[in-house]
């Protein structure tokens, strides 16, 4: 009563509705961000919330935070993943080519971008971008991927070559590659 928009109530009440299986667990959320549209936390809490319930209302929200913040690496990087999951890989693509242009979460994005390519059967595509991930999360599930393509496509010797390649580049990894 003395503090209706207060941040953390709302959001455990949300959380707490949506376990009761409530109509509108969003009620009171979605009010305070119509009356308070700038508060970035609280739109971003409750983005966060809609991405296990309703993918394109989340899209909607990370759309709204991208726009107040359009140099903000993560939301460019959520907005990829969830235009992924949707199926809306052209978006997901403009959104990861913004994270290479802004020099921002540059493995991630090659990372994702290779993905695409390979899901659309560019393997050439897919290895570029493989090979520019470097980072510790991605190197060895985007090598892996390399492999797969190489090993899949029966070049079998090119796989061996890069990987030893790839050994003496990170000698810290040759274990794992």
């Amino acid at each position: 009563a003395l503090e209706p928009y207060q941040p953390q109530a709302i959001l455990l009440e949300a959380k707490v509705l949506i376990t009761q299986g409530a109509k509108r667990p969003f009620a009171r959320l979605e009010k305070a961000i119509e009356e308070n549209p700038e508060d970035q936390h609280l739109r971003l809490q409750y983005a966060r919330l809609l991405t296990a319930t309703d993918m394109p209302a989340a899209r909607a929200q990370f759309e709204i935070l991208s726009e107040q913040s359009p140099r903000d690496g993560d939301l460019l990087l959520s907005l990829s993943l969830i235009n992924r999951e949707i199926g809306d890989d052209q978006e997901a693509k403009a959104y990861l080519n913004q994270l290479l242009a802004l020099g921002q979460r540059v493995d991630e994005a090659h990372f994702y971008l290779g993905r695409i390519a390979e899901d659309e059967g560019d393997q050439q595509a897919a290895i570029a971008h493989y090979m520019q991930v470097e980072a510790e999360a991605e190197f060895l599930s985007a090598n892996s991927r390399i492999g797969k393509i190489l090993i899949g496509s029966g070049e079998a010797d090119q796989a061996h070559s890069l990987f030893e390649k790839q050994r003496q580049a990170y000698p810290e990894r040759a274990e794992q590659l």
